[in-house]
């Protein structure tokens, strides 16, 4: 099982290092997915992170896991997705 942390703005990967290294001592693959919201509009991260979803739906399951404007990011990046990814 592979398991993607998306960070809130203002924040970075790293902010979820304790819930990553938890998941990752339970057995799970884990992975963050990094933007600078200051930088880059909505639309372009999330259809970075739909890019990014679909190449972990090839590997396998999965979960997904958004903190604040990362949950917003997911929401929409999967909207973008085709059915059953």
């Amino acid at each position: 099982m592979q398991a993607l942390f998306v960070h809130g703005m203002g924040r970075t990967p790293l902010s979820g290092w304790l819930l990553l290294y938890r998941l990752r001592a339970a057995g799970l693959k884990t992975n963050s997915f990094g933007y600078l919201a200051a930088i880059h509009d909505f639309s372009r991260i999330a259809a970075r992170l739909s890019s990014r979803v679909a190449e972990l739906y090839r590997h396998g399951d999965y979960v997904l896991i958004g903190h604040s404007l990362g949950g917003l990011l997911l929401r929409s990046a999967l909207a973008s997705l085709p059915p059953n990814t």
